[in-house]
């Protein structure tokens, strides 16, 4: 059962995009979702994202999962709310698909 409580793994399952939730990774922590290995999605709800501190944590989070090769992504309750995720993964994955194939 996945951990993460927002719809978004329903939405991924429902497109057939494989996932892992509560993903710890090293010298980030936990992270929300990593999709197939490689986009981490992070899900920002207002009451915990809302302080300049937690802000700033979350940039430096952007930044080392960067750094060590991940792309970040990352949605808000209204997203997932409006049943956006599914979709904008496939097309994130769809064209880094297309980009390495032209390499």
């Amino acid at each position: 059962m996945p951990r993460c409580t927002s719809g978004t793994p329903l939405q991924l399952h429902e497109v057939g995009i494989p996932f892992a939730d509560g993903v710890e990774i090293s010298r980030v922590g936990e992270v929300d979702l990593l999709v197939d290995g490689w986009p981490v999605l992070e899900l920002d709800g207002y009451s915990y994202h809302e302080d300049e501190y937690q802000f700033g944590l979350d940039r430096r989070r952007d930044r080392e999962l960067t750094r060590r090769g991940y792309r970040v992504v990352r949605f808000t309750r209204q997203d997932v709310e409006a049943g956006r995720v599914g979709a904008e993964i496939q097309d994130l994955l769809a064209a880094r698909n297309r980009m390495g194939a032209t390499s």
